[in-house]
């Protein structure tokens, strides 16, 4: 009896552990790739969109895109950016985060600038900048390229 017990047990603790680990990726990249997103994580996915989205801001065209990057744990973290011809609205998304800690859910601001500024370790790192809140709870970079990219 106790040997049946014991394997329930188990049973129950692998069930769980195989939930949480599903639940950990809601939006995995191969979907979030297929959406369009922008997806950096193992490497970068749908570059050219971001490269269009660059153009047009240069150039005070609206457009919007959604860039999703992933925890070490691997859960989505989601940038929703909407330039409206002068600002660039900037909606970080980091709810599905299991470590997230407190600051977990969706945090606004609005922006002008999008930079590329160059990495000691390796490539390029692109942030938003210019913003009005400047949230600590708002991850401001976007992604990171080998080289530098071209709009033009």
């Amino acid at each position: 009896m106790n040997g049946a017990k014991l394997i329930l047990i188990l049973c129950s603790l692998l069930l769980i552990t195989g939930l949480t680990s599903c639940s950990a990726m809601e939006y995995p990249p191969d979907k979030a790739i297929a959406n369009g997103d922008v997806v950096y994580f193992s490497e970068t996915h749908n570059l050219d969109t971001f490269q269009r989205f660059i153009a047009n801001v240069e150039a005070e065209q609206p457009d919007n895109i959604r860039i999703t990057g992933y925890s070490e744990e691997g859960d989505a973290l989601i940038t929703d950016l909407k330039f409206d011809g002068e600002v660039i609205h900037l909606t970080y998304d980091n709810s599905r985060d299991k470590h997230g800690g407190k600051s977990k859910g969706k945090h606004k601001d609005s922006c002008t600038t999008i930079t590329a500024e160059q990495s000691e370790e390796w490539g390029y790192n692109y942030i938003v900048s210019d913003c009005t809140n400047n949230d600590p709870k708002i991850s401001y970079f976007l992604l990171r390229t080998e080289n530098e990219l071209q709009t033009n």
